[in-house]
C-alpha cells in the first residue's frame, strides 16, 4: 500500500529544494560552528588533550591539561613537549617514541611520569592519533591523557599490602590452607608445606582435607568442615604425620571466609603443630600413672586431704589396715 499524500491546495507551494549554492552557503556556515562546538568540548573535556606539530611543539592544550600541568596555555605553546613535561630521565624514551608515531605508527598508547609546573610527577596513560593531509602525511599528532595517579598508588599500595600478607603467611609458624566450600584442598602455605615436608604439592591439591586424617580424627574433621559451612568455627586435635613418616599432632581450627556480598565462599584451615605439648601431656599422664601404681603399692597407709580435711584420696594398704571396703 502507498502511502497518502495531501495534495497542495490551491495557493500552496511545496517548498523549493536547496539549490548547488544554498547547499554550499549552508556548510560554510555549518563548518564554523562545528569547529567551534568540537573546540568547547575537547576544551572542557574530562581528559588531557595536547596537539603536537610534526617536530613535537606544542601547538594546543586543553582546559583540562592547564589545570592539571598548571601551566595557561600560552606559556608552553611553542615549545617542544619533552622539554616542558617530561620527566629528565624519561625525555629521550619519549623522543623516540614521537619519532615513531610521526612515521605513521598510530594509533598508539603510552604511559609516562608528567611533570607539572610545580615540579609535582603525576602519572598518565596516552592515547595518540593524527590529523593527516590530503596525500596521507602527518600534520599534527593528538595526544588525549586520562590521569592515572591515584589508581597506580592504590594498585601500588594494595601490592604493598597483598605483599606484606604474604610476607606474614609464608613465615608463619603454623600451617595454613584454603578449602573450597566441599572442603577440597585449595592452596597450602609454604610455612605448611615445609611443616609437612611436601615435596610435590600438585598432589594434594583438589584432595579432600578429611582424607589427611584417619579414624576419629577424620570424624572431627568432617564435623569442623560442617560447622564452618554454616558460619562458625570448627575446632579439633588430631594426628597426621609428614609426607615423610614424622608423627606430628595437630591443633586445628576451621572458619569461614565471607565475600563482599557476606555469603561463604571459602573456608580458612589453620592448623598448629602440637607435637611437643603433646609428648609433655602424654610423658605427664604416663608419670601420673606411675606414680598412682606406686600410691597403690606402698605397704602404709596413706591419705590424701583437700582444705577442708576430707578425703579425697587414698591406697589399698590404708583401707587393709582400717578394714574398710574400697
Amino acid at each position: 500500500m502507498n502511502p497518502v499524500t495531501e495534495s497542495p491546495s490551491p495557493g500552496e507551494q511545496l517548498p523549493a529544494r536547496d539549490s548547488d549554492a544554498t547547499r554550499g552557503a549552508n556548510s560554510e556556515l555549518a563548518l564554523p560552528l562545528k569547529q567551534g562546538v568540537a573546540a568547547a568540548v575537547l576544551d572542557q573535556a574530562g581528559a588531557l588533550l595536547i596537539v603536537l606539530d610534526t617536530t613535537g611543539v606544542i601547538v594546543h592544550i586543553n582546559h583540562h591539561c592547564e589545570q592539571v600541568s598548571g601551566y595557561p596555555g600560552a606559556e608552553v605553546l611553542g615549545k617542544p613537549f619533552w622539554d616542558v613535561f617530561a620527566v629528565p630521565e624519561e625525555r629521550d624514551t619519549i623522543r623516540h617514541e614521537f619519532e615513531t608515531l610521526r612515521k605513521g605508527a598510530l594509533p598508539a598508547q603510552y604511559e609516562h611520569d608528567f611533570l607539572t609546573r610545580d615540579g609535582v610527577q603525576r602519572r598518565i596513560t596516552w592515547s595518540s592519533t593524527a590529523l593527516t593531509n590530503a596525500a596521507g602525511a602527518v600534520e599534527r599528532l593528538i595526544a588525549t591523557g586520562i590521569d592515572v595517579t591515584e589508581l597506580r598508588r592504590a594498585e601500588a599500595a594494595c601490592q604493598a599490602s597483598d605483599a606484606f600478607n604474604q610476607s606474614i603467611i609464608d613465615n608463619s609458624k603454623d600451617c595454613i590452607k584454603l578449602l573450597d566450600l566441599e572442603g577440597r584442598l585449595k592452596f597450602i602455605s609454604e610455612g605448611g608445606i615445609r611443616l609437612l615436608g611436601i615435596q610435590d604439592l600438585s598432589r594434594y591439591l583438589e584432595v579432600s582435607y578429611e582424607l589427611f586424617w584417619q579414624g576419629s580424627d577424620r570424624e572431627a574433621t568432617l564435623a569442623a568442615i560442617a560447622a564452618a559451612r554454616d558460619g562458625q568455627v570448627g575446632r579439633f586435635r588430631g594426628y597426621c604425620p609428614t609426607e615423610d613418616g614424622i608423627p606430628k599432632w595437630w591443633d586445628v581450627v576451621i572458619s569461614p571466609i565471607l565475600g563482599a556480598d557476606g555469603s561463604i565462599e571459602r573456608l580458612l584451615a589453620i592448623s598448629r603443630d602440637i607435637t611437643e605439648q603433646h609428648n609433655v601431656e602424654e610423658a605427664l599422664r604416663e608419670s601420673e600413672a606411675k606414680l598412682e601404681a606406686l600410691f597403690e603399692l606402698l605397704p602404709i597407709g596413706i591419705s590424701v586431704l583437700d582444705a577442708e580435711r576430707h578425703v579425697v584420696h587414698d591406697n589399698a594398704a590404708l583401707h587393709r589396715v582400717l578394714q574398710l571396703s574400697r
